[in-house]
């Protein structure tokens, strides 16, 4: 007597999975802009708008997000500070890339990469840049990292700066210009 069983063909849906999204925070405390960005990969573009220390900061990328004073950038106009003096930029972990051209600021630049592989650039690209205190940038934990401090190809642009210069990378690879 054989009794025939059937097994029905099922499939189970799962949760749905998404790629986290790079964030990358802009507060402005009193008069320093601070940046601060998170363990993913995060391209940050700080980009004076005029000589009164008015900053614009971006970040490059689909994926990733702006958040300013605590809450995400409705547009790019969200991105613009005024009164800015110190900068100071804390990319933190990931492959990152910190970009930071055409400012005018009477205090200090410190820009930190943090773990991984990144890249730091301060250039006059279409204005002069000047930089009334220290600027120091570091590479931070990775072995390929990159520091540039350079004037754009064709700029007549200056690049001052007024009390020194320190330029590192504790991880101990990678390139400084």
């Amino acid at each position: 007597v054989g009794m025939a069983r059937s097994f029905g063909q099922g499939f189970e849906q799962l949760e749905e999975r998404s790629l986290l999204a790079a964030s990358v925070t802009a507060t402005l405390i009193g008069d320093t802009l601070v940046i601060t960005g998170d363990a993913s990969g995060n391209s940050i573009d700080v980009h004076g708008v005029g000589l009164d220390g008015s900053i614009e900061v971006s970040v490059l990328g689909a994926d990733q997000t702006l958040k300013v004073n605590g809450g995400v950038a409705a547009d790019e106009t969200d991105g613009k500070f005024a009164g800015v003096r110190r900068i100071s930029i804390w990319s933190n972990g990931g492959n990152d890339s910190i970009t930071v051209a055409d400012i005018h600021i009477a205090g200090n630049l410190t820009a930190n990469g943090g773990w991984g592989s990144d890249a730091i650039e301060l250039k006059a690209a279409h204005f002069d840049t000047y930089v009334g205190g220290a600027v120091i940038l570091n590479g931070g934990g990775g072995t390929d990292d990159r520091i540039e401090v350079a004037l754009q190809a064709k700029s007549s642009s200056d690049l001052t700066i007024g009390s020194g210069m320190a330029l590192s990378n504790w991880g101990g690879g990678g390139e400084i210009d």
